[in-house]
């Protein structure tokens, strides 16, 4: 050996070493330079945070020349592969591979369940957080949605995840007023890696007392308010919703019920005289009890139906409403403005209308459809400028005409089937409309007399007691048949001379 430039040798004692393990290299120099200190260098691809101690060092030769380095290596956490660990003498290096045992932690994973399908308004929603590869106090955001009933859930909060790696996520199901409905409740995690939903049912009593149902709302299944006994129940839901229907069913105490200007539904059984005052939606009212109702629905397009019964008393208001008779009371309709149809059941029924307008409004007019059904039945008008036939209104099944007061034009084929026209002789104007027509009121009775009557171009075949209790007759363009004892008492009723 050349003293002046020793030589060494460097070898590993492994091929390679595990992280958490420890590199062992052999440094062989001149026994003739037992005891003296030589510095080594560590490199390679790995860097000071991979071993324990320095890049540099130094190490003592024993007795024979030889020096032993020990490299700890730190297991991290990082998955970075293989690499070489080298330590380097007088230009003499030998090289160890630091296998990569450590892995990256996997990547978190969260599972939300709901604890239950469902659950009760004013109950409790759970949801269960699972995760892993999270720490014990990790929070986790969330939002909470709702639907229907639980519309009102809208908020955001943390889950604090404990030792096992679980969170319960803890929601109280809201209440409301509303019957029949229902809902959803739904949780979200923020980071979107899971989402549940609990479906909310309604737990709304099915009894109430008056006093309960000042603002109710009825959302699904008909809502049965029975009353027991014989005190008289008040109940108002003008401030809510009746759209799937209210079952009023009394056989003792009557209600009166009150409901606003949703579109509302309402069926009225049993045998007590109860009273239903709609407001101004599209409403549908059922009666099928045997008790004498009054039922009053306000303006929109309204729908009545009455198959008891019972003697009722309707009112419609402003829309075009329906009105189908099949029951066998005695009913009085008083129909509003509107194109309107009615249709009589079997009993003795009344339709009446108000005054129409002299620019052609309504009243008893265009459009109307008036059907009295079986029985005997009557309309009665109570205001001017109505009109019925042509373009006006369509009478079937009336027997009985009243005009209060009324200036009615009139086909001469909807008088077909009258049996008694009840007038004012100081009031009641009654003029026919069409040409050609051959009017037969002959056998019909006339109470209370009639202002006037005009032919228009028709002939009509008038009675004596007719003329008799008709102030004037306008037959200009027309022709009045009458027997001998019509002629005796026509004297200067008949204005034309077509008289016969």
């Amino acid at each position: 050996l050349n003293p002046t430039n020793p030589t060494f040798s460097v070898t590993s004692a492994a091929n390679s070493v595990n992280e958490g393990g420890t590199a062992v290299f052999t440094i062989k120099g001149p026994a003739t330079l037992a005891g003296k200190s030589i510095s080594y260098i560590i490199g390679g691809a790995v860097n000071g945070a991979d071993y324990s101690g320095q890049t540099t060092g130094s190490v003592t030769l024993d007795a024979v020349g030889n020096a032993y380095v020990s490299v700890p290596i730190i297991a991290d956490s990082t998955t970075e592969g293989a690499e070489a660990l080298t330590l380097t003498v007088s230009g003499q290096s030998a090289s160890v591979t630091v296998a990569d045992t450590s892995l990256t932690p996997a990547a978190a994973t969260y599972t939300l369940t709901a604890a239950s399908s469902s659950v009760a308004e004013g109950g409790q929603a759970l949801f269960t957080l699972a995760t892993t590869g999270l720490a014990a106090g990790s929070k986790v955001s969330y939002t909470v949605t709702g639907t229907g009933n639980s519309a009102s859930l809208s908020n955001a909060g943390t889950a604090e995840i404990d030792s096992g790696g679980t969170a319960v996520i803890s929601l109280n199901a809201p209440t409301n007023t509303t019957i029949g409905d229902s809902g959803k409740i739904t949780v979200a995690l923020t980071n979107g890696k899971g989402s549940g939903s609990i479906d909310v049912s309604d737990a709304s009593p099915t009894t109430f007392s008056a006093a309960a149902i000042a603002a109710l709302n009825v959302a699904s299944s008909p809502l049965s308010l029975t009353v027991d006994g014989t005190t008289a129940q008040s109940i108002n839901v003008s401030q809510g919703k009746v759209d799937k229907g209210i079952l009023i069913s009394s056989a003792a105490a009557a209600i009166s019920l009150t409901t606003g200007d949703s579109d509302d539904t309402a069926t009225i059984a049993g045998s007590a005289n109860n009273t239903v005052t709609t407001g101004a939606g599209n409403d549908a009212v059922t009666i099928t009890g045997s008790g004498n109702n009054t039922l009053s629905v306000g303006a929109g397009n309204d729908t009545v139906t009455i198959t008891g019964s019972g003697n009722n008393s309707i009112s419609t208001g402003a829309g075009n409403d329906t009105v189908s008779i099949t029951g066998s009371g005695t009913n009085s309709i008083d129909v509003g403005l509107g194109t309107d149809q009615v249709t009589g059941g079997s009993g003795n029924d009344t339709i009446i209308f108000a005054a129409g307008s002299a620019s052609g409004g309504d009243g008893l007019g265009a459009g109307d459809v008036i059907d009295g059904g079986a029985g005997t039945d009557t309309v009665t008008i109570t205001g001017d400028y109505n009109t019925v036939g042509g373009v006006g209104a369509t009478l079937t099944s009336i027997e009985n005409l009243v005009l209060n007061g009324t200036k009615l034009t009139i086909a001469g084929a909807s008088l077909a089937g009258f049996s008694s026209i009840t007038g004012s002789a100081s009031t009641s104007e009654l003029t026919l409309s069409g040409t050609g027509t051959t009017v037969d009121l002959s056998t019909v009775s006339i109470s209370g007399g009639l202002k006037s009557f005009a032919t228009g171009t028709n002939t009509v075949v008038l009675n004596a007691a007719t003329i008799q209790k008709t102030a004037a007759i306008n037959a200009t363009g027309g022709t009045v048949q009458t027997d001998v004892e019509g002629l005796k008492v026509v004297g200067t009723k008949v204005a034309g001379a077509n008289l016969k």
